[in-house]
C-alpha cells in the first residue's frame, strides 16, 4: 500500500511539473516570438517586418501590437530621413555642379575676355549665394527636427510687416505690394527675426507666382485674443493636386505657372515651423483663378500699458 502511494505521488508530481511546463511553455511563447523578430529585425534592419499577434487580445496581444505601432512609426521616420537627404543631396548637386563647372573653364581658358569672365564669376556668385541659403535652411529645419524652440518676447506684427515689405519691394519693383491695417502696432509674442523670415518666405512666394503689375496684398487685424496676418496674390492659384503637398520639405509645384521660377521647396516648411513654434497656425485661407491668401494665426500678446499708450 505504501509502495502504491509512492508511485501515485511521484506520477502526480511529473504531471504536475509537465502541465506546469506547458502552460508556462505556452504563456511565455509570445514573448519569445516577439524577442526573436526584435532580434531579427535588428541584425537584417528590416523595418518592415511585423510580429503575429494573433488575434490575442490578452496583455501580450497588446504588446505585439504596441510593437508593431512602434515598428510603423519607425519605418515612417526611416522613410521621411532617407527621402530628406536624397532631396537635400539633389537640391546641394545642382549649385555645386554650376560652380564646378564655370571654375574648370576659368582654369582651361586663363585668357577668356573681359565679359565672359565677369558672367562666369557672376554665375559663381549666384550660385554660393544659393547654395548658403540652402545650407542655413537645411540648418534651421535641423533645429526644429531637434526640438529647438525660439526664444519669444513682445514684437510688434505692424512693424514687422512693414520692415519685410521694404525688403520684398526690391525683389519685385514690377510688383505693388500694399498693407491694409490701422494704426495699432498687433502685438504678439514672437521672435523679430523669424517673424520676418516668415513673412518674407510667404511675400516671396506670392511674388513668385504674380503676374507682373498685379498687387501683393498684406492684411493686418485682431480677432479677439488672436491676431491675423494675411499675404494675398493675383496668381492662378495653387493646383488641387498640389494643394495636401505645399508644406512638404523640398515639394515644389510646377514651375511653369510660376513668374519666377527657383527655390529648393522649404520656404513653406519653415514659415509653417515658425508658426507652431510662436503657438500660432499658418494656412491656405483661399486659393482659386484669382489667387492665394495664406493667413497666419498667432496670439495677442498682453502687453501692460499697451491700453494706455492707443488712448493716448
Amino acid at each position: 500500500m505504501a509502495r502504491l502511494l509512492i508511485k501515485l505521488v511521484v506520477l502526480s508530481v511529473l504531471a504536475v511539473l509537465l502541465i506546469g511546463w506547458w502552460v508556462a511553455g505556452s504563456a511565455l511563447r509570445p514573448v519569445d516570438r516577439l524577442t526573436r523578430a526584435a532580434r531579427a529585425i535588428a541584425q537584417s534592419r528590416d523595418l518592415g517586418r511585423r510580429v503575429r499577434t494573433g488575434g490575442a487580445r490578452d496583455e501580450l496581444g497588446r504588446l505585439a501590437t504596441t510593437f508593431n505601432g512602434m515598428l510603423e512609426s519607425l519605418e515612417t521616420a526611416w522613410q521621411s530621413q532617407q527621402r530628406f537627404v536624397g532631396d537635400a543631396s539633389h537640391e546641394l548637386r545642382a549649385p555645386l555642379t554650376v560652380m564646378r563647372g564655370n571654375l574648370e573653364l576659368l582654369r582651361r581658358h586663363p585668357h577668356l575676355d573681359a565679359a565672359e569672365r565677369e558672367e562666369m564669376l557672376s554665375d559663381i556668385e549666384r550660385e554660393t549665394s544659393r547654395l548658403t541659403r540652402l545650407v542655413e535652411d537645411l540648418l534651421l529645419l535641423a533645429r526644429s527636427d531637434a526640438g529647438v524652440t525660439l526664444a519669444c518676447r513682445p514684437v510688434s506684427l505692424r512693424a514687422v510687416a512693414q520692415e519685410a515689405m521694404r525688403g520684398a519691394r526690391l525683389l519685385a519693383p514690377a510688383l505693388r505690394l500694399a498693407l491694409h491695417a490701422d494704426d495699432r502696432p498687433y502685438m504678439v509674442s514672437g521672435d523679430h527675426d523669424r517673424l520676418k523670415q516668415l513673412l518674407l518666405i510667404l511675400l516671396d512666394n506670392a511674388i513668385k507666382y504674380s503676374p507682373e503689375g498685379s498687387t501683393v496684398t498684406v492684411y493686418l487685424d485682431q480677432q479677439g485674443g488672436e491676431v491675423l496676418l494675411s499675404v494675398q496674390d493675383q496668381g492662378s492659384g495653387i493646383p488641387p493636386e498640389a494643394q495636401p503637398h505645399i508644406f512638404e520639405r523640398f515639394y515644389r509645384a510646377d514651375p511653369a505657372r510660376q513668374r519666377e521660377p527657383g527655390g529648393a521647396g522649404l520656404g513653406l516648411p519653415i514659415a509653417q515651423w515658425i508658426a507652431s513654434q510662436l503657438r500660432g497656425t499658418l494656412e491656405v485661407q483661399h486659393t482659386g483663378p484669382d489667387g492665394t491668401t495664406f493667413c497666419l494665426r498667432l496670439p495677442a500678446a498682453d502687453v501692460p500699458g499697451q491700453e494706455e499708450e492707443q488712448r493716448a
